[in-house]
């Protein structure tokens, strides 16, 4: 599964939004601590790119590519279309890009976007409910929204902690939105 987290950079790390390495080499920091134990995959934005604004990455017409499928005809005119020729109607042609021609890139590959590097006084209490996890600078702590307990063996939500206090206790400090996968 894939769950967005919201990394506070410790005070004075300011990244260039606009230079991804530099995003990164801040983000890592804090976030490869936490790898093998709370997920196996991580990137700025995937996913969750966008969650802090109003952007859209699906709408963005760099993030939309040649269907794989039809190679842009909006058909497909192979084994897979023939034993399944009426899903292929239903799906104007193509099961890719529904005979546009066109499909969405993977996430992986989206236009990195300057909006998943915010200022923590421009978070809202809205922005701050899309994350499931917060990576926080100092003490460098994991806090998710669910915990896994082992003995019932089932997820149980934390409601020990707020995030919005959490963030107005960081002020002068930056956000990085974080997809990570399990």
């Amino acid at each position: 599964m894939h769950y967005s987290v919201l990394v506070i950079l410790p005070n004075g790390v300011k990244p260039d939004p606009a230079d991804r390495e530099m995003v990164k080499r801040a983000v890592a920091d804090l976030i490869e601590r936490w790898r093998g134990k709370h997920f196996d995959w991580w990137q700025v934005g995937g996913r969750w790119t966008g969650v802090l604004s109003e952007y859209d990455p699906e709408k963005d017409e760099r993030n939309v590519e040649t269907c794989r499928f039809c190679a842009g005809t909006g058909k497909r005119g192979d084994a897979i279309a023939a034993l399944n020729p009426d899903q292929m109607k239903a799906l104007n042609g193509c099961n890719g890009c529904k005979g546009t021609g066109r499909e969405l890139k993977w996430p992986t590959q989206w236009v990195p976007f300057e909006g998943d590097v915010q200022p923590t006084e421009k978070i809202t209490p809205e922005m701050a409910k899309k994350f499931y996890t917060y990576v926080l600078p100092s003490p460098k702590k994991w806090r998710a929204w669910e915990g896994w307990n082992s003995r019932a063996k089932e997820f149980k939500e934390d409601k020990s902690w707020d995030i919005l206090a959490v963030l107005k206790d960081h002020p002068g400090h930056y956000a990085v939105v974080v997809d990570t996968h399990n």
